[in-house]
């Protein structure tokens, strides 16, 4: 923009010896002919330069007034529009797609976890619902715990390797309690289930989110991972609406089953995953975009 400023303003000192000073050209539109200021042409303080010529519609030109600049409001609609844009581009990739199917997966087999098994756990063994708390909120703190320190195994081998690791370890989990449903009137059966059922999905939970990292373009990395994030609770959510439309119609220990079907499911999606055609396709995107985009070096704000 700059160099069209100046190379506008050369060719109006060209034309008209009186320069910027001189009067109004033919073709001037928008502005009273007794004013030269940049608010009658609806121009107002904001950030970046833009040109200050235009051709008229019977050929003339408008001539400059220095530095005219955008409308903080346009500027703002123009980055939201690209990080819209940009967004739909990272999130719609192969690989992006193919994580978030393996979230839905997982995350609705959770979704029911937290739904179902504290009723069979409550009708089966005859707890009450605050002895079913405490052991589950036990459950959760350990493997909370043991998650801190997952953090450089994961850098080590890999997000992929784990939570490929975690989802088999759920199926695992998930089918021996189905399995075991003879035994569920005894509580170590259920005490067990919860401690290594929580283990795996805090390896699971751990090795996605470095996963979703992974996938997120520079760019506009803080808003595709909370999308992402998003995308995990909402999942989650629709795995405890699933049960409770398909309960009625489930058999003692079915769910479980579902459960354990869906976490393996989750896991054989995993395996075709590849980081590396990902971040090749993130990089095409980072040159088209600076290519393409005039604007590509303003921040995504809101």
């Amino acid at each position: 923009f700059m160099s069209l400023s100046s190379w506008v303003r050369r060719e109006v000192d060209a034309q008209e010896p009186g320069g910027v000073g001189s009067p109004p050209l033919p073709g001037l539109t928008g502005r009273p002919s007794g004013g030269g200021r940049p608010e009658d042409l609806g121009f107002q303080e904001g950030v970046h330069e833009v040109g200050t010529w235009a051709p008229g519609r019977d050929g003339g030109a408008l001539a400059s007034f220095g530095a005219l600049r955008a409308s903080p409001q346009i500027e703002l609609r123009t980055t939201r529009v690209l990080l819209i844009r940009n967004l739909l581009r990272a999130m719609l990739l192969p690989t992006s797609l193919l994580v978030m199917l393996v979230v839905v997966c997982w995350r609705v087999a959770d979704g029911i976890f937290i739904t179902a098994i504290p009723i069979l756990a409550t009708q089966e063994l005859g707890w009450s619902s605050a002895e079913y708390a405490g052991w589950y909120s036990n459950a959760s703190f350990v493997a909370a715990v043991c998650g801190i320190f997952l953090g450089p195994f994961i850098d080590r081998r890999g997000a992929r390797s784990f939570l490929i690791l975690g989802l088999l370890g759920l199926t695992l989990v998930y089918g021996a309690l189905a399995l075991s449903s003879a035994w569920w009137h005894l509580g170590p059966v259920w005490i067990i289930g919860l401690f290594t059922s929580q283990l795996m999905a805090q390896v699971t939970v751990v090795a996605a989110i470095a996963l979703h990292m992974n996938l997120c373009w520079a760019r506009i990395a803080a808003t595709q991972f909370a999308l992402y994030m998003a995308w995990t609770n909402l999942c989650r959510a629709l795995g405890a609406k699933t049960y409770g439309e398909l309960s009625p119609y489930l058999e003692m220990g079915q769910e479980v089953w579902l459960m354990a079907g869906l976490a393996l499911f989750g896991a054989l999606l995993v395996l075709p995953l590849r980081l590396e055609s990902h971040r090749k396709r993130l990089q095409a995107l980072k040159g088209e975009a600076e290519t393409a985009d005039p604007l590509a070096d303003i921040p995504a704000r809101f």
